[in-house]
């Protein structure tokens, strides 16, 4: 193994501790404080029900979906930067962040009056919803791409 090669690894295993510390902070902190030994005994039983629910239903899918989120953005940089061959490569580069800023920014001034609606119901109340710009920028990046 080579020295930097090494350093590199060292590095990625001196960072584990951090990640096991920024999750447990992450399971602990909010608007109901579940105590870290609870979170340690939380395989057995977690005292009280309302801190089994807290853990098991609203924090711990928040944090494996940030970890989740974290790494299918890392690997997507990874795979823009090694098409293109370049290491400063970004979404702007082949023009999917204009495509989905122009979307956003029409789903917010028109209101969906450019989407066709000839879909039916369905995408008509997919627009009015909460979910419309989102789902729009979503549709520019790929439409751009």
């Amino acid at each position: 193994m080579t020295g930097e090669r090494r350093r590199a690894v060292l590095f990625l295993c001196a960072l584990l501790p951090l990640l096991a510390l920024v999750t447990a902070v992450s399971l602990n902190v909010g608007a109901t404080g579940v105590h870290l030994m609870a979170l340690w005994h939380s395989g057995a039983q977690v005292d009280g029900f309302a801190d089994r629910v807290v853990l098991t239903q609203i924090r711990g899918p928040r944090v494996v979906m940030a970890g989740l989120t974290g790494a299918a953005l890392a690997v997507a940089g990874a795979v823009m930067q090694g098409l293109f061959r370049n290491p400063l490569a970004d979404p702007g580069l082949i023009g999917v962040s204009s495509g989905a800023a122009l979307a956003t920014a029409c789903i917010i001034v028109l209101g969906g009056a450019w989407v066709d609606v000839g879909a039916g119901a369905a995408q008509a109340a997919l627009m009015s919803t909460a979910w419309a710009v989102p789902v729009a920028g979503m549709l520019g990046s790929f439409a751009a791409a």
